[in-house]
């Protein structure tokens, strides 16, 4: 529930950035037998040259296919507080 809620105020007040994708990775949670995936993708902060990598939430199929090396991928950010976040993946239509 927390989860939800902090995704709602990041789509509600959250800052917009495009990061490029940069792999996907089996989560390192198993549900029946089955771990699910996770989308990485980094952006260079302009502030400061850091470079912060985000990892969306599990999915549950392999989305290698549906994407590229240094695609943009939308991230929704709490400009206070960098390590709050939501990776966008509703491209992909789960």
């Amino acid at each position: 529930m927390k989860h939800k809620r902090n995704d709602e105020w990041l789509k509600n007040f959250g800052q917009r950035i495009e990061a490029d994708f940069s792999t996907t990775s089996l989560g390192n949670i198993e549900v029946n037998g089955q771990k699910p995936w996770v989308v990485i993708c980094q952006w260079k902060n302009p502030a400061n040259g850091e470079m912060i990598i985000f990892k969306s939430d599990y999915i549950w199929f392999d989305p290698s296919s549906y994407l590229k090396s240094g695609q943009k991928i939308g991230v929704l950010i709490d400009p206070n507080n960098i390590k709050r976040y939501h990776v966008d993946l509703s491209f992909l239509s789960i």
